[in-house]
């Protein structure tokens, strides 16, 4: 009779092992096709070299361009410098040769970089919550930015809870 039970019980316990055994494998395969996609798209090209429809003097710097793109702001900060009390308003009074090309429209915030240089939805889908406390005090109550990161955090519970879901089955 006992003999029964225990064969039951070695029965379980084997099928158990075998669904947690094919889970896991599952899992670590999946995380290996990552990573060979990931390090596949990143592997050098046969031979080391560039293939010719890559514009090489796009990478190239060209100091002279750069010194003259910004010799117009040297002179604004030089001018800011002697006058340090001077605004915007005074600069463009003032000065108008130098602050013709200004605007003080500040720079469109449509940019995928949050604090750090980590996309905001990359904070809270990571970082949860924490992550978006982290983007609201680092980007001084950014409404965009902090829903980016709010975004992120919910992003992450729905996969967590649908990962969750099928891994019970």
């Amino acid at each position: 009779m006992y003999y029964v039970y225990i064969c039951v019980f070695i029965n379980r316990l084997i099928f158990t092992m075998k669904q947690f055994f094919l889970k896991s494998t599952s899992v670590l395969m999946a995380v290996l096709m990552f990573f060979v996609q990931t390090f596949s798209v990143a592997a050098p090209l046969p031979g080391d070299r560039i293939p010719e429809s890559v514009d090489v003097s796009v990478f190239q710097l060209d100091e002279e361009a750069l010194e003259l793109a910004m010799h117009e702001l040297n002179e604004i900060e030089d001018y800011l410098n002697v006058h340090e009390d001077f605004t915007y308003t005074d600069l463009e009074i003032n000065a108008n040769d130098l602050a013709l090309n200004l605007s003080a429209v500040p720079a469109p915030s449509g940019s995928i970089y949050g604090p750090l240089g980590i996309p905001s939805f990359v904070w809270g889908f990571v970082l949860s919550v924490v992550g978006i406390v982290i983007v609201y005090v680092m980007t001084d109550g950014d409404k965009q930015e902090t829903k980016k990161s709010l975004y992120g955090c919910v992003t992450s519970a729905v996969v967590v809870g649908v990962v969750s879901i099928i891994a019970s089955k």
